[in-house]
């Protein structure tokens, strides 16, 4: 099975993941970690956490055979972010006693990048 993956789809969805996420975190205000740079200091782990992210999200789509075209990529990224990063970040922000407005917008945050990289595996593959 590892074969047969397209390699470099993986790689591009892994850098558009990951700069999307440098480019949202550094630079739109409205979300709450907007630290201004400090989070593109460490980027090797950050790098190696999208290329799990990319390797895991591809193995979900071609087990599901939802990996055709872009269209399938973004909906099929967009329902994983939703059925599963939405809930997680939820119940553990509840837990740290946050509000709801800012668990929305750091879970849009990674609902929007999974989705970018759901299309972009979908559009290459």
């Amino acid at each position: 099975m590892l074969a047969s993956l397209n390699w470099i789809a993986l790689l591009v969805s892994t850098i558009v993941g990951l700069g999307s996420y440098l480019f949202f975190v550094n630079y739109i205000k409205f979300l709450p970690q907007n630290g201004g740079g400090e989070n593109s200091r460490n980027i090797l782990p950050q790098f190696i956490a999208f290329i799990i992210l990319a390797f895991v999200l591809y193995l979900l789509m071609i087990k599901s055979d939802n990996h055709s075209c872009m269209a399938d990529g973004l909906k099929f990224g967009f329902l994983l972010g939703i059925g599963i990063i939405f809930p997680v970040f939820y119940l553990s922000g509840s837990k740290r006693n946050m509000d709801f407005n800012t668990i929305a917008k750091e879970a849009g945050l990674y609902i929007l990048i999974i989705t970018i990289m759901g299309a972009v595996l979908g559009a290459l593959n």
